[in-house]
């Protein structure tokens, strides 16, 4: 399996797209960091975590273009629904299949109209956490006690999510076998220094690989 990092906080791992950004946020001049190709487009799958325009704006053409199924929680999958989209509903700490996937909702310590969470995403004997926009929240240790998690994708850039100090305390909690950071140097809010994230939790005892839009990882 490989997972493709598109940049920002989305991520693509086999034939599954969680958190899409392909249009520039009106108001704001905020454009996502990277172009999706013809290949990225193929996925039979979507998850989104929130309905914050930096996870979400394109997905609806997305889903369409590729005839998949969005995964989402109940008000954002009802929206999805509503407009004739292939949308199955959840909430945290639920738990679904869909294409091959064991899909599980995970809490989130954030702000949105849709309730925001993350994932556990589970095929092919492998494990694999998507954060979401979060904070620190202590139920990550349970997370790493029932769950043995290949890749953590996990937010660093601050002032909306954690920042390096908390998202490296996650780690801990956790126990992953890989971190992946995400969510930082978007646009200037978020700029922060993923090396030094990268240092504390190697100096933590654990794996860390710093990943460019566009980059793959071989699980």
């Amino acid at each position: 399996m490989k997972a493709k990092f598109l940049g920002h906080a989305t991520v693509k791992i086999d034939d599954l797209l969680i958190d899409p950004w392909t249009k520039e946020i009106e108001g704001f001049g905020l454009k996502p960091p990277y172009e999706y190709t013809e290949e990225d487009k193929k996925f039979k799958v979507m998850c989104i975590t929130h309905n914050h325009p930096d996870h979400c704006l394109g997905a609806e053409e997305l889903v369409k273009e590729a005839n998949a199924t969005l995964i989402a929680g109940f008000e954002l999958a009802a929206e999805f629904l509503q407009k004739g989209l292939q949308a199955n509903p959840m909430n945290i700490g639920g738990t679904i299949e869909q294409e091959g996937w064991k899909i599980y909702m995970t809490p989130a310590w954030h702000s949105a109209s849709s309730n925001p969470n993350g994932f556990i995403l589970q095929k092919n004997g492998k494990t694999f956490y998507h954060a979401g926009d979060t904070g620190l929240f202590e139920d990550m240790e349970r997370l790493g006690k029932e769950f043995s998690i290949d890749i953590a994708f996990l937010p660093i850039g601050d002032r909306f999510t954690m920042g390096i100090d908390e998202a490296s305390k996650a780690v801990q909690l956790l126990k992953p076998k890989l971190v992946v950071p995400m969510h930082y140097n978007s646009f200037d809010l978020i700029r922060v220094n993923e090396n030094e994230f990268k240092e504390k939790v190697e100096k933590a005892g654990f794996a860390c690989k710093i990943v460019q839009p566009g980059q793959e990882i071989e699980i």
